[in-house]
């Protein structure tokens, strides 16, 4: 059976019965409403994980006139008995055509995953009864109070409580996949049961690569990589990842095996208020794929890069090199300007690397070019392949530890490193918080980062105090998290810029809660935290570093560097916090720009 992840969702749904106002009927017994699940008694959003695809509900309520349970189809009635880890659960499956019970306890049984089912619980009593849940801060998230009270029906002569529990039930990933040869001819599917169950061969030439296209959509999947490994050694030799179809280019002769995963990521909360259960399913691909040597001439297929302010680009190559030392043929610009005569030395680093030694100095702003006109017999381990010319950018060591986590930090290059679908928000009433990124509206840069948060009318001293400000997060991805090698107690500059905008064009969007006035100095409740942190993971993250300013609106780009010492060895990632006091006369939006953060 497959495991199912299911998530309990306790919302309230109108009953079927209007409250009128009516006489109370005379009271002959005591009544009370209550229940109680495998997750509590909490009429909010809670997750339950559950190791089988079962819930327990029961009905405590007292002086019932009628009560019974009904369930969807496709949810099943089970007798007791069962044990933490029960194997063959479909076994206690009572019948698998009844969907409604007298019971007081039931344990239910969930068949089927991708669909958000129905328990409904419906109780009539003589006497008005209110159920006491646990309201907390959750409940209050999502508009319920904790409290539910009964209804009276004019039809039944009674009141009424009728509560509906949504179990959304996540199941296992059932990965689907094409695998095309480079004539684009279908060498291997997983759509139709039409697959053979034999393994194949494919032969293919060192630089030939096959496109693979995920058709997984069972059970709501956001992630998918192939996986290829050497078959004899069974070393993992490399992925192919990515949007839309994904290649991966054999470059080696040896024999391989291949394994697509389809996986979901796990969410604390997700558009909807509940918890999403990560999980990743994999298939093997019933083929090997048998390269042979190859004449044909080799690209890199990489990037060249300096690593440490050294004045050593270092070209990566995915094709195993012959090594070699004194290599000609190789060019430099700088900002457009011939370098070339600050080569120093071309050669090889093991068989996966090209050392270019240089004497110039560059910085991380400069545009260096690197070139090879292929007139050096550079060659593949094998010698049957000669490295083709290329022409490609350096990118040249940055010291900003966000640039060499891979983070987007001056927004140049869409926002990579930053989860900018996932913006976390608080106290916005409801209302839309935006994230993007868009061109300077003041020209003076490129590409900026822009966070817009709506309009709150705070009436009074006391609402303004009470919500304080609206609060926006955007973290990063953390994919190339965690940064290992801080020092902690070092000192390092943390340092962003910033540009703060009333939409409405005025200066009075930031307002001091505490005299509800315009200001145009520093204002309190209003400010921005850059933060790198450790245990991000965490509810309460440790925080490794941050940087707090007062915002206010400004009328050009500003500037926030602060210097401070490392509270922790690991960095596992950063955000951006945006706190604003709003007065309801306009929109504000924060630009943001060169976030660095530089040990001293």
């Amino acid at each position: 059976m497959n495991n199912k992840h299911i998530i309990l969702v306790f919302a309230l749904i109108s009953g079927l019965f209007m409250a009128c106002e009516k006489e109370a009927i005379e009271k002959t017994e005591f009544s009370d409403v209550g229940w109680y699940t495998s997750h509590f008694r909490e009429t909010h959003l809670r997750t339950l994980q559950a190791r089988n695809s079962y819930e327990t509900f029961v009905d405590l309520s007292q002086g019932a006139v009628d009560h019974y349970w009904m369930v969807d189809s496709g949810i099943f009635f089970m007798d007791g008995g069962l044990v933490r880890n029960q194997p063959n659960i479909e076994k206690f499956i009572k019948n698998t055509t009844d969907t409604v019970t007298s019971e007081s306890t039931i344990i239910t049984y969930f068949s089927y995953g991708g669909d958000t089912l129905k328990v409904r619980l419906f109780n009539t009593f003589k006497d008005s009864v209110t159920f006491r849940g646990s309201p907390d801060k959750a409940s209050d998230e999502v508009g319920l109070a904790g409290v539910v009270g009964s209804e009276w029906s004019d039809s039944l002569g009674l009141w009424v409580i009728d509560q509906t529990f949504l179990v959304s039930v996540y199941d296992t990933l059932t990965p689907l996949i094409e695998v095309f040869d480079m004539t684009g001819d279908v060498v291997y599917q997983n759509l139709t049961d039409t697959i053979p169950n034999e393994i194949d061969t494919l032969k293919i030439k060192e630089g030939d690569f096959l496109t693979f296209r995920d058709h997984t959509e069972w059970d709501r999947p956001d992630g998918r990589s192939l996986k290829v490994y050497d078959l004899e050694t069974d070393e993992h030799v490399g992925n192919a990842t990515g949007g839309g179809d994904a290649k991966f280019t054999f470059n080696q002769k040896a024999k391989y095996r291949m394994v697509f995963f389809a996986s979901r990521k796990g969410k604390s909360l997700d558009a909807d208020g509940v918890i999403v259960p990560g999980r990743t399913d994999s298939v093997s691909i019933p083929m090997i794929v048998d390269v042979d040597f190859s004449t044909e001439p080799f690209d890199l297929n990489n990037d060249a890069r300096e690593f440490e302010n050294d004045g050593v680009i270092t070209i990566t190559s995915t094709v195993d090199l012959k090594e070699f030392t004194g290599a000609s043929g190789f060019t430099m610009t700088i900002n457009g300007t011939d370098a070339t005569a600050n080569i120093l030395d071309v050669s090889s680093e093991g068989t996966n690397s090209i050392l270019v030694t240089t004497d110039v100095d560059y910085d991380y702003l400069d545009e260096v070019v690197l070139s090879y006109d292929g007139s050096s017999s550079i060659k593949n381990s094998s010698e049957f392949r000669s490295l083709d010319p290329f022409s490609m950018d350096v990118a040249v060591y940055d010291e900003n530890i966000l640039a060499q986590a891979g983070i987007d930090w001056d927004f140049s290059n869409n926002g990579k490193g930053w989860l900018l679908d996932e913006l976390f928000t608080a106290r916005a009433q409801g209302q839309d918080v935006t994230v993007s990124v868009v061109d300077d509206p003041l020209g003076v840069k490129g590409k900026v980062l822009k966070i817009t948060l709506p309009n709150i009318v705070q009436n009074d001293v006391a609402e303004a105090a009470k919500f304080k400000s609206i609060e926006a997060r955007l973290n990063s991805d953390n994919v190339n998290f965690p940064i290992a090698g801080m020092e902690k107690d070092a000192n390092y500059t943390i340092s962003i810029d910033y540009y703060v905008v009333d939409e409405d064009g005025g200066d009075d969007a930031i307002l001091n809660p505490a005299d509800a006035q315009p200001v145009t100095g520093a204002v309190a409740n209003s400010n921005l935290v850059a933060r790198m942190t450790a245990d991000g993971a965490a509810k309460n993250p440790q925080i490794f570093m941050n940087s707090y300013t007062n915002l206010t609106v400004t009328k050009d780009w500003a500037s926030s560097t602060k210097n401070q010492a490392a509270n922790s060895a690991v960095v596992d990632g950063v955000d951006l916090r945006c706190l604003v006091q709003l007065t309801g006369k306009g929109k504000v939006s924060v630009y943001f720009d060169n976030f660095r953060v530089i040990k001293n």
